[in-house]
């Protein structure tokens, strides 16, 4: 209903672009560099995504974004996914595509995803990734245990990985899922949900990209690399068989973004 709601109202605004940003990316100023690339695109490309930084899933992936040509909306809206799923924007790219029209994955990263949310929210997304990036979490959760002696948000995604393991109902994409499991998992850990934000945009970015932080555990930095490359694989085959994201760009942002010890 969601996605179905912001493409009825890019048609409406009868702009040339749309672009969707999910509530849990904090924005970066290359987003305005990722807009003029797509500009440049050829004009059967329907739909163009760049990266983000992943707190969570700790990597650079493609998440929480698309800036979509609206005049190709009409026909999108009407390869929305009817049933339940889990990626139904995904579903209806991917039907796009099918017919003929292009999808481009920029290499940019325009935004932080997952970065100072609500422990509630912590909870709900890790449960959600263990059903929906299974094939992730056997490198995920090691890097989850040792981030959880520095960072609570990480204890908190533990905790939902293993409610997840003993949970067979099929999981929502809902903005509340799980969130009474949630409430009850900050009991046993006897936490007090977090305060609102009151930093402004530019003093938030400069707390999250601080001075970076070697952890000196080759064991961590193996997972996050294979990690890394297991999502490259999917998103840049050609590149990640060359080893392209891992050596240019995320062992610099993991080391400065996944190093904090804010919640600590």
């Amino acid at each position: 209903a969601t996605l179905r709601r912001s493409l009825e109202k890019g048609l409406q605004e009868g702009r040339p672009w749309l672009l969707c940003i999910d509530a849990d990316v904090l924005i970066m100023q290359e987003l305005t560099e990722f807009i003029a690339e797509m500009a440049r695109m050829p004009d059967d490309v329907f739909v163009g995504q760049a990266l983000v930084v992943d707190k969570l899933l700790p990597s650079q992936r493609p998440a929480g974004n698309h800036l979509y040509r609206v005049r190709f909306i009409p026909t999108a809206l009407t390869l929305i996914p009817t049933e339940n799923v889990l990626r139904p924007e995904t579903e209806m790219i991917q039907a796009m595509r099918t017919r003929g029209f292009l999808f481009r994955q920029s290499q940019r990263i325009v935004g932080l995803h997952d970065f100072e949310q609500y422990y509630l929210d912590i909870y709900s997304k890790a449960f959600l990734h263990s059903k929906k990036h299974g094939m992730l979490m056997h490198l995920t959760e090691p890097v989850w245990q040792y981030l959880s002696q520095d960072d609570i948000d990480f204890r908190i995604a533990l905790t939902a990985l293993g409610n997840a393991r003993l949970d067979a109902t099929p999981p929502e994409v809902s903005r509340d899922f799980r969130h009474a499991a949630a409430k009850r998992a900050l009991g046993s850990l006897t936490l007090q949900e977090k305060l609102p934000l009151d930093e402004d945009s530019g003093t938030l970015f400069a707390r999250l990209i601080a001075k970076p932080v070697d952890h000196g555990d080759p064991m961590f930095n193996r997972n996050l690399a294979d990690l890394q490359a297991l999502i490259d694989k999917h998103i840049f085959p050609a590149e990640a068989a060359n080893g392209w994201s891992v050596k240019r760009y995320f062992l610099e942002w993991a080391r400065r973004l996944l190093g904090l010890h804010s919640q600590g």
